[in-house]
């Protein structure tokens, strides 16, 4: 009986201190704590691509997204625009997405 209550005793004692140390945890910032939101763009004219956005330097795919490329430019002042092209269908999406840089 005695041992029984032991037992219990130190499973409750074990739930307390669990739940205390659990209470007092704090979240530790990792790499990502600053993000930067991203500026979406309308493409007004869906005929071409703004020379603003300067020359284009990459073009990758998303598996995600088959039939969809997303096209890369670098302007002068280093932001980087990503435009993205329906191939099957020969279309421009009318948002785009700016990340500057610093």
């Amino acid at each position: 009986m005695l041992l029984h209550l032991l037992n219990r005793v130190s499973i409750i004692t074990f739930l307390v201190l669990l739940i205390f140390f659990i209470s007092t945890c704090e979240r530790i910032p990792g790499e990502n704590a600053s993000t930067t939101k991203l500026e979406n763009i309308k493409i007004t004219n869906l005929k071409g691509i703004p020379s603003e956005y300067g020359p284009l330097f990459a073009v990758t795919a998303n598996g995600a997204h088959p039939g969809w490329a997303q096209l890369w430019f670098l302007d002068n002042q280093g932001t980087i625009r990503m435009v993205r092209l329906d191939f099957h269908h020969y279309n421009l999406a009318a948002n785009a997405i700016a990340i500057p840089r610093n």
